[in-house]
């Protein structure tokens, strides 16, 4: 898998917040995309006057963006960029929301090193078809947006079966799955 099949793609970002767009930008741009963001959500006109759907590959929504407004913004631009892609912020952590953009470009599963499986919010369980590198992190978000990373695997497989048990916690996890530097699976780890 090729890292570079997300460089220089065009990531425009709608929220609210400043500062978080702006620090979620620079991460973007340090991982080679062309970004953009607006904080402008609860104004759709100023947002698609000043901004054009051709001029994006994928457009990120924050989660204070109303979904009236969110609607208006995505009817609009997919008129004018049939190919845009919309997705939702999961969380305001900077590295999930990389992921996130980065998940977009995906290539196609056919083309996957390894195969995921989720049976309950216990266990991970990843089978690698043929030589890559695979990391897995788990990102936390606490009370008041901090957040933490914790790394639970990070090697290079010749192949077959890795499972890894997933600790929930009382905050909202997200895992992340990356192979050969690309991501390839973002998922909520539920509580039981």
């Amino acid at each position: 898998m090729d890292a570079s099949i997300y460089k220089r793609k065009r990531v425009f970002s709608i929220g609210e917040k400043s500062r978080l767009l702006t620090t979620f930008s620079a991460a973007l741009e340090n991982e080679g995309f062309s970004a953009k963001w607006s904080a402008k959500g609860s104004n759709v006109n100023a947002v698609v006057q000043e901004f054009h759907g051709n001029h994006f590959d994928i457009v990120l929504f924050g989660r204070r963006v109303k979904p009236e407004n969110k609607k208006l913004i995505i009817q609009r631009f997919r008129s004018q960029n049939e190919q845009l892609v919309f997705i939702d912020i999961t969380a305001p952590i900077i590295p999930l929301m990389v992921a996130q953009a980065k998940l977009a470009f995906l290539p196609e599963a056919g083309e996957m090193p390894c195969l995921l499986k989720t049976d309950d919010s216990s266990q991970l369980s990843i089978e690698v078809l043929r030589n890559c590198s695979l990391r897995v992190s788990s990102y936390t978000l606490k009370w008041l947006s901090r957040s933490d990373e914790t790394l639970l695997f990070d090697a290079r497989l010749q192949g077959g079966l890795v499972s890894l048990p997933l600790k929930p916690s009382g905050n909202r996890q997200f895992l992340v799955v990356m192979v050969d530097d690309v991501t390839v699976y973002i998922r909520e780890i539920l509580q039981t």
